[in-house]
C-alpha cells in the first residue's frame, strides 16, 4: 500500500513538473521528467506483474533520486532568476522610491551601457560586476545598506559603472551621509557625465548639508543632460526658493507645468512660492490643481488651508484643514492651526479640543500651549490658562520675546486676580481683544506656517 502511495505521489510531481518545463520551454527539464514518469509507470507495472527484484528496485530509486536532483537545482535556478527579474521590474522600485528624491539605476540595460564604455574589461569582470550591482540593488530593497554597500564596492572593483556608483551614492543618502553621497557623485559623474542621476542625487546632498548654491549648480548640469524633466525643474524652482529668487522659483515651476501638467509636485511647490510672496489666490488656485490632481495629497489640503487661513475664509480652512486631518491624523500642526480657524468663528471650545490633541501628538509644541491659553482665558478659566502660559513660558524659544512678554503679562494679570476686578462687560470686551489678536497674528498662524512650508520643500 505505502509502495503504491509513493508511487502516485512521484508520477503527479513528474507530471506537474512536465507541465512547468513544457510551459517554459524546457526541453531538457521535459525530457528529463517524462523519463521519470516512465520509471515510475515501469516500477508500477513490474510490481504489480509480481516481476520486480531487488535489482530493479535498486536502479529505480537511483534513477529517480538523480532526476529529483535535477529538478530541485532547476526550481533553485528559476526562483533565483524570477528574483533577478522581480528587481528589474519598475513598480517594485517606484513602490520604494515613493517618498524618496534621491534617484537610483535599475534598469539592467542602463547598466550594460555602462559596460559598453569599458572597453578594456573582459566579459567575465563585467558578468560579475552585473551580479553584485543585482545583488546589491536585492539587499538595497531589503534594508541591509552595509551589504548593499559592500556589493556595489564588488561590482566597481570588477568593473567600474557610473551606476553602481549611482545606487551607492542612494545608499548613503538613505544613511544620512551626505558628503559620502557627493563623493559617489563625483565618481559617477568621471565615468559617465550624461548620467542625470548623479547630477540630481549631488544636487540633494548639497541641499541637505544647507548649501543650496551649490546644489543649483548641479541641478543645472542635470538640466544640461535632459532639459525637459519636470521633476529636476521643480527641485530647480525649490533650490531656487530656499535662496530667496521667487521669481526664478516660478519660472522653473512654470517649465514644469507646461511640460506636464499632470505632475502634482510643481502645483504644490508653486503654491508654496506664491504663498511666500503674498500672492495668496494664486497660491489657492496652485494647492486645488495639486488636489485635483491627486485627492489624497494631505500636504496639498494642509498649505490650502493655511492659506485660506490667511485670507481670513475660515470655513473653507476648516474644511480644507478636516480632510488634511483625514489622510494625516497625527499631524500636530494641522490639528493646532485647525483650532486657530476655529478660534476666529468663536468656535472655542472645538478650537480647544483641536490645541489640546495637538499637544497630545507633541508635548513641547509651544505654539499650541500658546493657543490653549488664549481659549482658555476667553472661557475664564484661570487656572488651565496659567498652566498653558507657564509651560509657553518654559519651552517658548527667546526669538520669541515679544509674544513673551505679552504670554507673561497674562500670567501675572490672572494670578493677580486683575480681570475678575474688572466690570464682566470690559472684562469679555478685553477678553475677546486678546483672542482675536493673539489667534490671528501670533507664533501660532506665523511661524509655524514658515515651518512647515519649509519642511515640504
Amino acid at each position: 500500500m505505502l509502495f503504491i502511495l509513493t508511487m502516485l505521489l512521484l508520477m503527479v510531481f513528474f507530471l506537474l513538473m512536465l507541465g512547468f518545463s513544457f510551459g517554459g520551454r524546457k526541453i531538457a527539464l521535459f525530457l528529463l521528467n517524462l523519463a521519470g514518469a516512465l520509471a515510475v509507470a515501469l516500477s508500477f507495472a513490474l510490481e504489480l506483474s509480481g516481476m520486480q527484484t531487488k535489482v530493479s528496485l535498486i536502479v529505480f530509486w537511483v534513477a529517480v533520486t538523480v532526476i529529483l536532483l535535477f529538478d530541485l537545482i532547476a526550481v533553485l535556478r528559476e526562483l533565483r532568476l524570477e528574483s533577478h527579474v522581480r528587481l528589474q521590474r519598475p513598480e517594485v522600485w517606484r513602490r520604494f522610491l515613493r517618498g524618496r528624491e534621491y534617484k537610483v539605476i535599475y534598469d539592467e540595460s542602463r547598466f550594460s551601457e555602462d559596460l559598453e564604455r569599458q572597453k578594456q574589461i573582459g566579459m567575465t569582470e563585467k558578468l560579475q560586476a552585473l551580479e553584485m550591482w543585482r545583488l546589491g540593488n536585492q539587499a538595497f530593497l531589503q534594508g541591509s545598506l552595509d551589504d548593499a554597500i559592500e556589493k556595489y564596492d564588488l561590482s566597481i572593483r570588477w568593473c567600474p559603472t557610473s551606476s553602481a556608483w549611482i545606487n551607492r551614492s542612494a545608499v548613503h543618502f538613505e544613511k544620512g551621509e551626505f558628503a559620502q553621497v557627493i563623493e559617489c557623485c563625483d565618481e559617477a559623474i568621471k565615468l559617465n557625465p550624461d548620467r542625470e542621476e548623479a547630477w540630481i542625487n549631488r544636487a540633494l546632498a548639497f541641499l541637505a548639508q544647507n548649501d543650496p548654491a551649490k546644489a543649483l549648480k548641479s541641478l543645472e548640469e542635470a538640466l544640461v543632460v535632459n532639459p525637459n524633466n519636470p521633476e529636476t525643474l521643480t527641485l530647480q524652482g525649490n533650490t531656487y526658493r530656499r535662496l530667496g529668487k521667487l521669481e526664478e522659483s516660478l519660472a522653473s515651476y512654470k517649465k514644469a507645468n507646461d511640460l506636464a501638467p499632470e505632475y502634482k509636485e510643481a502645483w504644490f511647490q508653486k503654491g508654496l512660492t506664491l504663498n511666500q510672496m503674498g500672492r495668496l489666490e494664486e497660491a489657492v488656485a496652485c494647492f486645488r490643481q495639486a488636489i485635483e490632481l491627486d485627492g489624497r495629497f494631505a500636504a496639498a489640503y494642509y498649505h490650502l488651508a493655511n492659506t485660506l487661513n490667511k485670507l481670513d475664509r475660515n470655513k473653507e480652512a476648516v474644511e480644507a484643514y478636516r480632510k488634511s486631518l483625514k489622510l494625516q491624523p497625527n499631524s500636530p500642526e494641522a490639528w493646532n492651526n485647525l483650532g486657530i480657524a476655529l478660534t476666529k468663528l468663536g468656535r472655542i471650545k472645538e478650537a480647544i479640543r483641536c490645541y489640546e490633541k495637538a499637544i497630545s501628538l507633541r508635548e513641547d509644541y509651544y505654539e499650541a500651549w500658546l493657543n490653549c491659553g488664549i481659549a482658555r482665558e476667553s472661557q475664564r478659566k484661570g487656572e488651565e490658562a496659567i498652566r498653558c502660559y507657564e509651560k509657553f513660558l518654559e519651552l517658548a524659544p527667546d526669538s520669541l520675546a515679544r509674544h513673551k512678554a505679552i504670554a507673561q503679562k497674562h500670567l501675572e494679570e490672572l494670578k493677580q486676580g486683575r480681570p475678575e476686578k474688572s466690570s464682566g462687560k470690559d472684562q469679555r470686551g478685553r477678553k475677546r481683544k486678546r483672542t482675536r489678536e493673539k489667534s490671528t497674528a501670533d507664533p501660532a498662524s506665523s511661524s509655524l506656517l514658515e515651518a512647515s512650508s519649509a519642511a515640504d520643500e
